[in-house]
């Protein structure tokens, strides 16, 4: 065997290990480490293209034959994302979304960001003392404004006299549920939520019961949902698929696109095209409605958060 041949056929197994830690931890990651590998779905992919390039340049047939298997299978995670439905649409409602950090002591980007963006609605969570006077600011264009008292806040121009705020359930009590909500002449419940961040297998244990109670409760309601957050899970997490599956939530995302937000801030100084490559989308917009969908989805600037802030236009059919 030539030492061509030898590089071929190591490239080859990286690309298919690669792409069994890709498979199997989205399928079966339901414990700690296995589920924290599942988010990294977008590197896979790339990883992958990358290792295949370099099996193209070295032409050996049977090693393309694999790599070419793998890219496709990992691409199905990606491509998806970017279908559009292309159905005609009438705008409801547009909603901003900031996990704004609570150590985050700077202010005004995402002042500008709301002002700039003139959204309906905007959610915010990890909200503190010193944020929530800062975002008061915001009450010449966004009046209106409920809270749980417990860092998740909603201001809106639409008045929420009428709404009412479910009382907090002890498994998921960072999440603030907004019933009887008028929007154009329909009524929604819009959730605001924030599962634990699974840095320890204990943290991980409840953001996964939170989703789990979350889930049953949102599966149980018969109501029209927009359901907002950080999530803390990514679309390949199994725990994601499980709540999405119960709740029959869809993301805002389908057919617009990934749009990663959240990486560390060694990633937030890279240039802003190759922070993306090193990010994951944790942030969420659901909707459940008959003939209402996104029609827009995109990130915001960088806020000086570890997260970037999410904009979707809902629209219905």
């Amino acid at each position: 065997m030539s030492g061509k041949q030898t590089t071929a056929g190591i490239i080859a197994l990286l690309i298919v290990l690669v792409t069994s830690i890709a498979i199997l931890c989205s399928i079966f990651g339901w414990s700690y480490w296995p589920e924290r590998l599942s988010h990294f779905q977008i590197q896979y992919w790339l990883l992958a293209i990358g290792l295949f390039l370099v099996l193209l340049l070295l032409r050996e047939r049977s090693t393309v034959l694999i790599g070419l298997f793998c890219v496709v299978i990992l691409s199905t995670n990606m491509v998806t994302w970017y279908l559009p439905a292309g159905r005609p649409h009438r705008s409801l409602v547009k909603i901003l979304f900031s996990n704004v950090w609570e150590t985050n002591l700077n202010h005004q980007p995402i002042l500008n960001l709301v002002r700039s963006e003139a959204p309906d609605i905007a959610i915010f969570v990890e909200v503190n003392t010193r944020w929530r006077k800062q975002l008061d600011s915001l009450q010449d264009i966004l009046p209106y404004s409920r809270d749980n008292k417990r860092g998740e806040v909603i201001y809106s121009k639409i008045d929420l006299a009428k709404t009412s705020i479910v009382p907090p359930d002890s498994s998921f009590v960072r999440t603030l549920i907004l019933r009887y909500l008028q929007i154009q002449g329909k009524t929604f419940t819009l959730v605001a939520t924030h599962p634990s961040a699974p840095a320890t297998p204990a943290e991980f244990a409840k953001r996964n019961r939170h989703l789990e109670d979350l889930g049953l409760l949102l599966e149980k309601s018969s109501d029209d949902l927009i359901v907002v957050g950080d999530f803390n899970a990514t679309p390949w997490s199994p725990y994601y698929k499980k709540f999405v599956d119960r709740s029959r939530l869809v993301n805002a995302r389908e057919g617009l696109g990934l749009h990663p937000t959240w990486s560390t801030l060694v990633v937030r100084k890279l240039p802003s095209w190759l922070q993306s490559v090193f990010s994951v989308p944790i942030d969420h917009i659901f909707i459940r409605a008959p003939n209402t969908y996104a029609t827009s989805f995109r990130t915001g600037n960088d806020i000086g958060s570890d997260h970037l802030p999410i904009i979707a236009e809902i629209s219905h059919w």
